[in-house]
């Protein structure tokens, strides 16, 4: 099985982020355990590299633990044509609709906690999956 992570689960780890109700670094990390138990593929982007980076994270350095997991995947020309389109027509961030697209292209279950993201019905939340 394979899963593209969108950013907002990465920085939930990373920060171990908790909402006031939910843990949601909690969760992402049982979710990264589950996948790493179950020898899933965790798919990665240059995108979510950088979004990272405009957080204060390095990707490369906090996600040691996972490395046997994660692939990183590039987009075509024809994905990036396909970024721009749907992020016109749905009137949403290139970056959502740049990973939305790869996990599509990747053939990956997207999982995300983006709004934006979870508008799209196969969109799932990490707590959805463990």
């Amino acid at each position: 099985m394979n899963y593209y992570v969108d950013s907002c689960i990465w920085i939930d780890f990373f920060n171990n982020r908790f909402d006031g109700l939910k843990p949601l670094g909690e969760f992402a990390f049982q979710f990264f355990k589950k996948c790493l138990k179950n020898n899933n593929n965790v798919l990665f982007s240059k995108m979510v590299v950088f979004e990272l980076k405009n957080n204060g994270l390095d990707f490369f350095e906090i996600s040691k633990d996972f490395c046997f997991i994660l692939e990183e995947v590039f987009p075509s020309k024809n994905d990036l044509e396909k970024i721009k389109s749907l992020s016109i027509e749905k009137q949403i961030p290139f970056g959502d609709a740049f990973h939305y697209v790869l996990s599509k292209t990747n053939k990956a279950i997207l999982v995300s906690r983006d709004n934006h993201l979870l508008s799209f019905n196969e969109t799932k939340l990490p707590e959805e999956l463990i």
